[in-house]
């Protein structure tokens, strides 16, 4: 059985044109230990750039990541270093890692606006 739970919020910083996004993830995959990731991302200059950390641990391993990033319009380009804490850290000084992400679908929130209600019901299709 696989089990996966993520907490997050998000708080507006106008003082500081800042986003803050702190979030918690569980996770239980089978065969492997429950593990935790504690999460905070950092969104500045109209949420075009950002910066956060992960800091995950489990009864087996611990790693830090941190990362950063850019939006230009559609696009988000990611760089970030993952150093583990595990057994194996003589074998490995930590990993990079580059990502683009596309938003293929940009949706924006739009206030709904709801028509009144007739006051009479429109005629059925019965009465014709």
């Amino acid at each position: 059985m696989n089990f996966f739970a993520l907490l997050g919020a998000r708080f507006k910083l106008p003082d500081y044109r800042m986003v803050l996004e702190p979030s918690v993830g569980l996770k239980k995959i089978s065969d492997v230990p429950f593990g935790t990731d504690v999460n905070i991302i950092a969104k500045m200059l109209d949420e075009k750039l950002f910066g956060g950390f992960t800091y995950s641990f489990g009864p087996s391993s611990h790693r830090l990541v941190f990362l950063g990033g850019v939006r230009l319009d559609k696009f988000k380009f990611f760089y970030s270093y993952d150093q583990s804490y595990a057994d194996f850290q003589g074998y490995n000084n930590g990993s990079h890692e580059l990502t683009l992400s596309v938003d293929l679908y940009k949706l924006k929130p739009k206030m709904m606006k709801q028509e009144p209600m007739p006051e009479t019901a429109p005629p059925s299709m019965e009465n014709k």
